[in-house]
C-alpha cells in the first residue's frame, strides 16, 4: 500500500548507496525527500511525524516538572517596610494554599515549597514575588485564590500595599 509506512520503513527504503557517508546532514536529508518523492510515496506522512515528535517535545517541555509550573504571584509593599518580616508573614499566610487536588496530588510542589524574594525597587513600592511550582491543571484558579491570601495576610499583619503615586514639582522660572 503506497503512503502507509513508518518512518524506520522509509529509511530502510533507501540504498546505503544513496547515501554518501562524506556528504553533510543536510544533502543527505535532501536525497532522502528526493527519494520519497521521486517513488511517489506520500510526504505528508513524514510530515505528520515530524509534528508529532514536536508537540510531543513541548508537552515534555511543559511538564518536566511532574505536571508543575513555577507561578510568580508579585505584590508591592511599601518603602521602609522589614522585608524579612514580609517574608515570614507571607510564607506563613500561604501555607495554607499547599492543599491537594482532587486526585490527591499537592497543588504547591512540596519540593520546592512557597519562596518570597525582592523581585523589583518600583517607583511606589518594593515589589515582592511569592514564587511556587503549582499544578499546570490548578494554575489560574490557584492564582486568583494565592492573590487573596496573600492580600488578607499582609493586611492583617498591618503591612501596607502602596497605591501607585506620583509627584509633581514645578518649577517657576522669574
Amino acid at each position: 500500500m503506497r503512503g502507509q509506512y513508518s518512518l524506520t520503513e522509509l529509511n530502510e527504503s533507501i540504498e546505503e548507496s544513496d547515501l554518501d557517508e562524506n556528504a553533510s546532514e543536510e544533502d543527505n536529508d535532501e536525497k532522502f525527500f528526493q527519494h520519497l518523492t521521486s517513488k511517489g510515496e506520500n510526504i505528508l506522512l513524514v510530515v505528520v511525524c515530524i509534528i508529532q515528535v514536536v508537540v510531543l517535545g513541548f508537552f515534555w517541555l511543559l511538564t518536566r516538572n511532574n505536571s508543575y509550573e513555577l507561578t510568580v504571584i508579585t505584590v508591592g509593599v511599601a518603602y521602609g517596610t522589614d522585608i524579612k518580616r514580609v517574608r515570614e508573614v507571607l510564607v506563613e499566610g500561604m501555607q495554607k494554599m499547599r492543599t491537594k487536588d482532587q486526585y490527591g496530588r499537592e497543588i504547591v510542589d512540596s519540593k520546592y515549597g512557597i519562596n518570597v524574594v525582592v523581585g523589583n525597587m518600583s517607583d511606589s513600592s518594593v515589589d515582592v514575588n511569592v514564587k511556587q511550582y503549582v499544578l499546570v491543571a490548578e494554575r489560574i484558579g490557584y492564582v486568583d485564590r494565592a492573590k487573596e491570601v496573600i492580600y488578607d495576610t499582609l493586611t492583617a499583619a498591618g503591612i501596607t500595599i502602596p497605591f501607585p503615586q506620583c509627584d509633581v514639582h514645578l518649577i517657576h522660572e522669574e
